[in-house]
């Protein structure tokens, strides 16, 4: 027992050299260095390669991407396009890449000028743009159908922008034709109210239709006799009403604005009026010179008195109908253009003295210088004596 605890304390005793193994680690150190050098050369020139290949790549897949009558083939057909490249090397990935870029941006082209071409063609032909949506679609999807396959992303990418594109031509087209349809429709309309309104035809036109055979009778099967049953400016009056409201109803009908509306109903109201004038001046001037003052007078009580009154009674139907259709107001200003129209007569028949007169003086002037020239002449004559 005693040995083996001797023995145990030797060997607790005992120490060992210590080994130092610098030199390998640094040998071990300088070996991995070296091979992260060979790495990153190896990295720098695998790089190097990889770009090379995606330029050259992409070189070959423009160069060889489908041409515009092999996509119009493929379109027809509904087959896919073929397209250069694969999808596992650097190279065929860019080459394919390349190609497909190239594709979209020619179908694209084609695309938008397919539609501009329609859509010339149907302004051209004054037709709806509208009616070419259903044909847009049909065109786009021919198109997005040569890559479907090959890249699917791609080809839904088409579809909506295309889509918007084509929505946004006709949509604004659309538009464009239904502001163009209204114009002319109102630009119809418009001179067909003119040509109504100003028209001194004795077939057509508002004067013909509002101052004709307007009185309303009636026939006494008995004896046969004709009766007036409404006054003719009654009947008149209704008349006006019913033919501005036909033409304003016809306004509002082809889309004439409020204010185009508005400015149609001054126009009708201010041709009646001239009418109605007109109507009193025309009797006026087939007076006498020494009537047409009487004549005045005659309007202008009336006037005053109304439509019932014994010298209303007494003008002429014409006269009488135009005067009592319009407004109150406006018959003044008939009686106002009436006594303008009267002095003017006036005025003109001054004038006439006037310029007759002045003829008449200066032929006396003439004959008398005249005179006085041949007598002066006889006096200087060498017989004179």
């Amino acid at each position: 027992m005693a040995e083996q605890l001797r023995y145990e304390q030797t060997l607790q005793r005992l120490n060992m050299p210590n080994v130092d193994f610098a030199a390998e680690k640094e040998i071990a150190r300088g070996y991995n260095q070296i091979s992260s050098k060979l790495d990153q050369m190896s990295s720098f020139f695998m790089k190097q390669a990889e770009g090379q290949a995606k330029i050259e790549g992409a070189e070959y897949g423009a160069e060889n991407a489908p041409t515009a009558q092999q996509i119009e083939d493929a379109k027809s057909s509904g087959k896919e396009l073929e397209l250069p490249g694969d999808k596992f090397s650097v190279y065929g990935t860019a080459a394919r890449s390349a190609a497909l870029t190239a594709v979209y941006d020619d179908i694209t082209l084609a695309t938008k000028r397919s539609i501009l071409q329609d859509l010339t063609d149907y302004e051209k032909q004054n037709l709806d743009p509208a009616m070419l949506q259903d044909k847009f679609n049909t065109l786009i999807d021919g198109y997005a159908a040569t890559f479907d396959n090959t890249s699917p992303a791609l080809a839904r990418k088409f579809r909506a922008e295309m889509g918007i594109y084509a929505y946004g031509k006709v949509s604004t087209e659309s538009s464009a034709f239904i502001k163009r349809e209204r114009d002319e429709r109102i630009a119809t309309y418009a001179a067909g109210a003119e040509l109504f309104l100003n028209s001194n035809s004795e077939e057509s036109g508002l004067r013909t239709l509002i101052f004709g055979n307007v009185n309303e009778t009636k026939t006494n099967v008995d004896t046969g006799e004709v009766i007036e049953t409404k006054p003719s400016y009654e009947v008149i009056t209704g008349m006006i009403e019913e033919e501005k409201k036909k033409l304003l109803t016809g306004a509002i009908a082809v889309g004439m604005s409020e204010s185009q509306v508005l400015k149609l109903a001054n126009a009708y109201d201010a041709r009646v009026l001239q009418i109605q004038s007109n109507i009193v001046l025309e009797e006026m001037y087939k007076q006498g010179s020494d009537q047409r003052g009487v004549f005045y007078a005659r309007v202008k009580q009336a006037v005053e008195k109304g439509p019932k009154s014994e010298v209303a009674q007494g003008l002429p139907p014409s006269v009488r109908a135009a005067i009592f259709s319009t407004k109150a107001d406006n018959r003044n200003t008939i009686v106002n253009n009436l006594r303008t129209g009267w002095n003017n007569i006036m005025d003109d028949q001054e004038k006439e003295i006037g310029f007759n007169n002045t003829v008449r003086e200066e032929s006396v002037r003439k004959f008398s210088t005249n005179f006085n020239q041949q007598l002066v002449i006889y006096n200087d004559a060498p017989n004179a004596g």
